[in-house]
């Protein structure tokens, strides 16, 4: 079978399937390491031959509240805590934002109650992957580990109960700066990705102590270590008042090599589709399912709008250091941002918010299918398992980067791909138009192998071919892989 793709701003991208009996394998690597402004792709650590990957890490900032109400920052603690095996979560600190101004005190109880009912689903979800206990030191945990409750709850944290740039300055240090501070500092070179559920002047707080009590240097090397992925600006009101008092903005300007991505789109997107397409899913496949599925809210405004950003880091379909290739969270482009004068990964306006709607659109049902299987294994202690996919003999999580001349036909095939279940996987193949090489591309595929002929205008550009491995367990999961194809 042949397939033509191409076109810069498709969001339409064709695909060729084929479907083979499923067997059993683990995967390995996921991104670990920074670009600057745009992307690059420093050393990271690997972990040691025959164990499974680092989690990326993470520190979630929440305004948090009780389900009535604003729920939708309970909803994405819910699902993310279904899936704290694929990430490494360094901090939950509760903050203010859209739900809370500062004019009434932070909820940070909720995270607890969160917490509460994830260790009661924890003994079912250890059965996901075999794991029988807990490790003594929790930090530099590997894909498929589920954390102690203690360990999370030693986590939590308050930034002030004050928005904007009043919480940032001399005597403006707390428990949650501080903890920023001590997750930067740590001797690992993974990235620290911050997630601003809410506002983002925890860390705000944490970038003016460090600049004021560090060398310029000590301070770059910081800076060099943060990722962030905010959805929207939450340090300012949400009815349209300026940038001026949002310690967002005095970071994007006072820090222009912060790594920064800004969604305006893609959480939109995110949390109206789930709310007007795919909720009735949720209540009769999450909703009242465990102790976690038991707590799950129903909406109030949206679903789960902060997700995107922890979705982002989800391992395989993208390198979440280069936000131009498309992955759960959305995709993003490098330009100034919605409020005119810094500069930001953004998804606002135009093709990049097109793009970013369809790269949520794309991956919405695969991701909600993770989340009702997590489910099932909270509430039963079974549970279909996503596949373990190889590719050209590589089972690992990060793009698989390939170099090819142009006229010359490249050979991918995803022999030794297993199901831990032993389902049947459908493999999927398709070229993302949205980055590198917007040309077309012919891809021919037979059984397990596809063949991808390289054109000859392609010197010095980069293919990027997404494979998607779905079973059909139930529900169907997927697995993703980016092969990068560099022509010389």
């Amino acid at each position: 079978m042949t397939i033509m793709n191409g076109g810069g701003s498709n969001t339409n991208w064709p695909t060729v399937s084929c479907t083979v009996p499923g067997s059993t394998t683990p995967p390995t690597t996921p991104p670990t390491t920074p670009p600057t402004t745009p992307p690059t792709t420093p050393p990271t650590t690997p972990p040691p031959s025959g164990s499974a990957p680092l989690k990326p890490r993470m520190v979630i900032m929440t305004d948090i509240t009780s389900a009535d109400w604003e729920p939708d920052d309970m909803e994405s603690l819910i699902h993310v805590l279904a899936s704290a095996d694929m990430y490494e979560i360094d901090g939950i600190i509760s903050t203010t934002g859209w739900s809370l101004d500062g004019s009434s005190p932070l909820q940070t109880s909720h995270i607890y109650d969160v917490i509460n009912a994830y260790a009661k689903d924890l003994p079912n979800l250890m059965k996901r992957s075999g794991q029988t206990g807990f490790l003594a030191d929790e930090t530099h945990q590997r894909i498929g580990y589920w954390p102690s409750p203690d360990h999370l709850r030693s986590l939590v944290k308050e930034g002030l109960d004050v928005r904007g740039m009043g919480a940032v300055g001399a005597g403006k240090d707390s428990a949650g700066s501080n903890q920023v501070v001590s997750v930067v500092d740590q001797a690992d070179t993974r990235p620290v990705w911050m997630t601003f559920w809410g506002s983002g002047n925890t860390l705000a707080q944490a970038l003016w102590h460090v600049q004021n009590t560090r060398s310029a240097a000590d301070l770059a090397t910081f800076i060099s270590k943060v990722r962030v992925y905010a959805i929207t600006d939450q340090d300012r009101g949400y009815t349209g008042e300026g940038y001026s008092n949002s310690s967002q903005y005095w970071m994007r300007k006072t820090f222009p090599s912060l790594f920064y991505i800004w969604s305006e789109t893609a959480w939109g997107e995110y949390g109206s589709t789930i709310k007007n397409t795919y909720w009735p899913q949720y209540t009769s496949k999450i909703q009242g399912h465990g102790a976690l599925g038991g707590m799950y809210p129903t909406w109030k405004y949206i679903v789960e709008g902060d997700s995107p950003s922890w979705l982002h880091l989800w391992p395989g379909l993208n390198d979440p250091n280069d936000p131009s290739q498309y992955g759960f969270g959305g995709r993003f482009i490098y330009g100034t941002g919605p409020d005119g004068q810094t500069k930001a990964y953004t998804d606002n306006t135009g093709d990049p918010a097109n793009q970013s709607r369809a790269a949520i659109d794309r991956t919405l049902q695969d991701q909600t299918n993770n989340f009702i299987s997590r489910i099932d294994w909270a509430t039963n202690g079974t549970g279909n398992r996503n596949p373990n996919l190889v590719v050209n003999n590589d089972n690992g999580y990060t793009p698989l980067t390939l170099t090819a001349t142009p006229g010359s036909t490249v050979t991918l095939t995803t022999t030794g791909t297993t199901d831990p279940d032993g389902n049947a996987i459908t493999y999927t193949w398709t070229h993302d138009t949205g980055t590198g090489y917007t040309g077309t591309v012919n891809l021919t595929t037979t059984g397990t192998t596809t063949n991808i002929q390289i054109p000859t205008n392609t010197a010095g550009q980069t293919i990027s071919i997404i494979l998607r491995a779905a079973d059909n367990g139930t529900p169907s999961l997927a697995t993703y892989r980016r092969i990068q194809i560099k022509t010389s």
